[in-house]
């Protein structure tokens, strides 16, 4: 009886460190092909959006930071979490401050793209709303369209060569935009949903718990 209880917690054992090696192998090479794809992608969008063709275009700009700060992210963040899930070395144990700051510091970095999107979404619904909204906004933007309405007959080739290019290009970059939005939108929400509903969980069990204290200090 004993002897088949030993096997079974034997068994028990071996397959929760084949689960937690699995795992391990998992986080090493996800986090081995993030820095690496994300090193070339991020080296490529920053190198696309310094053009001068783009540098003068709010939208590119937004862009840009959001390469950069994710390359830090993939340079600083993603090393440190490979070092202490993969390799069990933890950079934030020196001290408790030390931990709180660079904790402070890494999530904020990891939630600046999101953010950056986020500014370049408000950067392109932000007019039409704000005509909306107010009023004084509507004669301001009707001046500066009648402006920059000009017959096609006084406009000579090359005006129009370039406008077209610059309206093709916000059109791209509206298409980035909207594909990062969702992008976002979809990895992020998830996780959303758990932190929310694990918080839920967790008042009610701490409610569950004073209460059952108070019921029994009444005893």
């Amino acid at each position: 009886m004993s002897s088949s209880g030993t096997n079974t917690t034997s068994s028990n054992v071996d397959a929760i460190n084949a689960l937690q090696h699995s795992k391990i192998l998992f986080i090493k090479v996800w986090c081995f092909t993030m820095i690496s794809c994300g090193f070339v992608g991020h080296t490529l969008s920053i190198y696309v959006f310094t053009r001068r063709s783009l540098y003068s275009n709010p939208c590119a700009r937004y862009f840009l930071a959001s390469a950069m700060i994710g390359m830090a992210v993939d340079v600083i963040l993603v090393p440190l979490r490979l070092l202490q899930a993969g390799y069990n070395i933890d950079a934030f144990v020196s001290s408790a401050a030390i931990c709180g700051i660079l904790t402070w510091f890494l999530n904020s970095i990891k939630a600046l793209p999101s953010w950056i999107i986020v500014l370049a979404c408000a950067d392109r619904t932000g007019p039409p709303i704000g005509m909306l909204t107010f009023g004084l906004l509507t004669i301001r933007n009707v001046r500066r369209s009648v402006r920059r309405i000009i017959p096609n007959s006084n406009l000579s080739q090359t005006q129009n060569e370039t406008r077209q290019r610059q309206k093709a290009t916000d059109r791209q970059l509206i298409q980035m935009m909207i594909a990062q939005f969702i992008f976002y939108t979809l990895t992020t929400t998830p996780n959303s949903v758990y932190f929310v509903y694990s918080s839920a969980i967790r008042h009610e069990y701490l409610y569950n718990l004073i209460s059952l204290l108070e019921l029994n200090s009444e005893f």
